[in-house]
């Protein structure tokens, strides 16, 4: 079994040494650690000291040299669209107070299938549509490759929680 000895991010990858493809659900590109198959058939094992994320078009430097690419397997998601860019950013808003991973693209917004919230966005003003893409959320302030972070809520009375 090929070892991964790096993470390349998508402009670091070199097209001419791509040996094979992973293709990879939100979830386990979330939290990629294990053995992995490629399309054409190369097993590989992703070993970080870290958890790491990994995105559509990142690329697995393995041990070898070669690189295997890393494509985001098409899911079931509602894609929210609105006629006024302020309307978007509301609904944006609303869903980032609810911690829901989000993809933000320039005229809508992709997330996973929530009856609940398709309908808070419509009466928001949103035309929510359900689709089968490609998910590549925001990272946020909950991301896995963020380190330490330090998101606090507000209390009740207004005033701020303590670290």
């Amino acid at each position: 079994m090929l070892r991964v000895t790096k993470l390349l991010r998508g402009r670091e990858v070199d097209a001419t040494r791509v040996v094979d493809v992973v293709v990879l659900n939100f979830e386990r590109r979330r939290h990629c650690h294990g053995t992995l198959l490629g399309t054409k058939g190369t097993r590989l094992l992703v070993a970080f000291a870290e958890p790491t994320p990994l995105h559509g078009g990142d690329g697995l430097l393995l041990d070898t040299g070669d690189i295997v690419e890393v494509a985001a397997e098409p899911e079931a998601l509602l894609e929210i669209r609105a006629t006024h860019r302020t309307t978007l950013a509301r609904i944006a808003w609303a869903l980032g107070d609810r911690h829901v991973p989000v993809q933000i693209l320039s005229d809508r917004l992709r997330f996973r299938p929530d009856a609940t919230l398709a309908a808070l966005l419509r009466d928001l003003g949103g035309k929510a549509e359900a689709i089968v893409a490609p998910f590549d959320p925001e990272g946020g302030a909950y991301r896995s490759d963020a380190g330490a972070h330090h998101h606090h809520h507000r209390e009740a009375a207004g005033k701020p929680s303590s670290p």
